[in-house]
């Protein structure tokens, strides 16, 4: 009987407590969505805004082409229910986009509007290379362990190989010689 009720207590503090869902638009990014184990584009603006509309389709594409292997998000910060996660993150101008990695930690922060392919060049530059054909990205190994790895990603089943960065110095040192 204690059980019993015991569970139902947890069942009914889960049930109670259970966050409300926002619409995207609308939701208020936390850290732990910042670290669901994808890489993270925040896109702070707002509807109003003209360069903020330029970048719409741009964002909207890369999340469809995207959605496996990075998080896309846009947040109105004109919105009031928005205007503290603004704050909070020290927007001072928009659209600001802020790269998070995997882990929830900020690498890289642009103010004003940035193309789809300044956008790929900068993660690539970050350590991460999205493939537009194949929607497979990978972060390059810096591990220093010998041998390569291979990662599966994207629904197109291809094989992405990464070579450690201390092997591929050794070759281009070898190759000089």
């Amino acid at each position: 009987m204690r059980t019993g009720f015991v569970i139902l207590l947890i069942i009914f503090t889960i049930a109670v407590i259970q966050p409300s869902v926002n619409s995207q638009e609308n939701h208020v990014p936390s850290v732990a969505e910042a670290t669901t184990g994808l890489p993270r584009l925040l896109d702070l603006g707002a509807g109003k805004c003209i360069p903020c509309q330029k970048m719409a389709p741009i964002l909207e594409q890369m999340e469809k082409d995207f959605h496996k292997v990075l998080t896309v998000q846009f947040i109105d910060v004109w919105k009031s229910e928005n205007r503290q996660t603004a704050l909070d993150l020290g927007i001072e101008s928009i659209p600001t986009q802020i790269f998070y990695d995997e882990s929830g930690k900020e690498l890289w922060r642009h103010v004003g509007f940035i193309s789809r392919q300044d956008m790929l060049a900068k993660w690539q530059e970050l350590g991460y290379r999205f493939n537009d054909t194949v929607n497979d990205a990978f972060r390059e190994s810096s591990s220093e362990s010998a041998g390569k790895s291979s990662l599966e990603e994207g629904t197109s089943g291809a094989t992405a190989e990464v070579t450690p960065k201390s092997e591929v110095r050794a070759k281009s040192n070898s190759a000089g010689n």
